[in-house]
């Protein structure tokens, strides 16, 4: 069977509206006591340094180790990251638009960085689960920033 997988081009791509201002769902992004309300299956996750973190995911009955690298930062405007296990790796580009003043345009990109048997597969699940996230983001921090005013 061919392998269609274009590897420049990403398998992920989505743009969403928050009603938080850009600033402050910038820093819940990246607030890791936050994650677990809106990373499906996180268990754990630890800081190594600046750029390094991991994490401990249970997705679909079965739970992996990822380690993160975050490439590109800058302040309230965009984070990319590789997030990689013993069995995918991927890279993530969130970007942060402001438009207005409690309105945010969060443009979300994923690449598969490896090739392997069952990515198609994977490109499916993964899909599913980063959109559901993307939801769950866009819910928990508009409630925060609503409870905070």
């Amino acid at each position: 069977m061919k392998n269609n997988i274009n590897y420049d081009l990403p398998f992920f791509g989505k743009t969403m509206e928050i009603d938080v201002p850009k600033e402050f769902l910038f820093t819940y992004f990246e607030d890791t006591s936050k994650h677990n309300k809106w990373i499906e299956g996180l268990i754990s996750e630890k800081k190594i340094d600046d750029k390094h973190f991991e994490e401990t995911i249970k997705l679909i009955g079965i739970e992996e180790i990822y380690y993160g690298e975050v490439i590109k930062y800058v302040k309230d405007s965009q984070i990319q990251m590789t997030i990689k296990s013993k069995h995918f790796a991927f890279k993530f580009d969130y970007i942060f638009e402001d438009i207005g003043p409690e309105k945010t345009r969060l443009h979300v990109s994923a690449w598969l960085l490896e090739k392997n048997m069952v990515e198609k597969l994977f490109i499916l699940i993964d899909k599913y689960i980063l959109n559901r996230q993307l939801k769950r983001l866009k819910e928990v921090a508009e409630i925060e920033f609503t409870t905070k005013k």
